[in-house]
């Protein structure tokens, strides 16, 4: 069912078209040692990219229903092919809405604010398990650690302290995709004590990339490791603050800095997040779109910054048309 929908909507997108998405995505989340993207991610954010800006790529107009139906269809089959032990989401279950404020200094100079939904939950003590939430599917295979056991495993000598619980806030997987940008999790000792925290940093088309582990709650300071964008690099170092209460997180403040700015006690990117807790939980956006705004935003910056790669061209008015703090 899968390969009929893909070959239908790449019918509609035509071949080319649909790699030269493909190259834009890998181009606008470049990290190597994320795989390179899938048949379905490329179609779910092009069916989530605005009707103007498929046009503006070479897509023609009567086929845009039919590609935003065949994306639907394509991320459900998606997420019913993922899994391993299903189950409801565990008592306690939260919900947030992280309110990210980016700003960046220098050639393309710009800030914005990103509205992430999150979820926050009990990771099982030792059985891989995926969640069924509100906001779509906790998916064990999208966290680098997933249960109590594997966090004891990898950094129990480290920590010096055995971990009761692990409560995890992190975006969940929605028909099919997932925007991984940024997950914590909260280590409890015996008492309930929050004694460490872990940052995990990941891209937007899903994937968890990297740990940052903070052993006693202070300030993580870390060389990064990985390019989310083409305007990172691996080494540049990463300095993340976190705050929270007895409900969860409170705020994550990560700022980027290359080493020579390291040195200066200046950086380039700042990440400011607050967290903001949801009571009437309804169905949130769906992460593709997330993830389509995002190649947006990047089209807008690498233009302001020279870049004049074709697909970035096409889709640079559409990021400026997004909401900004300030444009790039």
């Amino acid at each position: 069912m899968t390969e009929k929908l893909l070959e239908q909507f790449k019918s509609l997108v035509g071949p080319a078209t649909f790699e030269d998405v493909r190259d834009l995505v890998r181009r606008t989340f470049p990290d190597p040692k994320a795989p390179v993207p899938t048949d379905d991610l490329v179609a779910l954010v092009l069916s989530a990219l605005p009707e103007e800006a498929r046009q503006a790529i070479g897509i023609a107009k009567d086929a845009a229903e039919a590609l935003v139906q065949l994306g639907t269809l394509l991320g459900q089959a998606q997420g019913r092919a993922r899994g391993i032990v299903q189950a409801p989401a565990p008592a306690g279950t939260t919900y947030y809405t992280a309110l990210a404020t980016h700003s960046r200094t220098g050639p393309g100079s710009h800030a914005f604010v990103g509205r992430l939904p999150m979820v926050r939950l009990c990771l099982p003590a030792e059985v891989p398990t995926d969640f069924g939430t509100a906001y779509g599917t906790v998916f064990a295979g999208d966290h680098k650690v997933h249960t109590v056991e594997l966090v004891n495993e990898k950094y129990r000598e480290f920590l010096g302290f055995e971990v009761a619980s692990v409560w995890l806030t992190t975006p969940a997987r929605c028909f099919g995709s997932r925007f991984g940008a940024i997950a914590t999790y909260e280590l409890l000792d015996e008492e309930g004590g929050r004694r460490a925290w872990i940052l995990e940093a990941g891209m937007a088309t899903g994937e968890a990339m990297v740990l940052y582990t903070s052993p006693a709650g202070q300030p993580i300071e870390r060389v990064s490791w990985y390019q989310p964008t083409p305007f990172s690099s691996p080494t540049n170092w990463y300095r993340g603050a976190a705050t929270f209460d007895d409900a969860g997180p409170r705020s994550l403040l990560v700022q980027v800095s290359t080493p020579a700015e390291r040195e200066q006690k200046k950086a380039h990117v700042e990440v400011a997040v607050a967290y903001e807790a949801v009571t009437d939980v309804e169905a949130p956006a769906i992460p593709a779109q997330i993830t389509a705004e995002a190649a947006m935003r990047v089209a807008a910056i690498a233009v302001a910054r020279g870049d004049m790669n074709p697909l970035y061209l096409a889709l640079a008015p559409f990021g400026h048309g997004l909401d900004w703090v300030k444009q790039p």
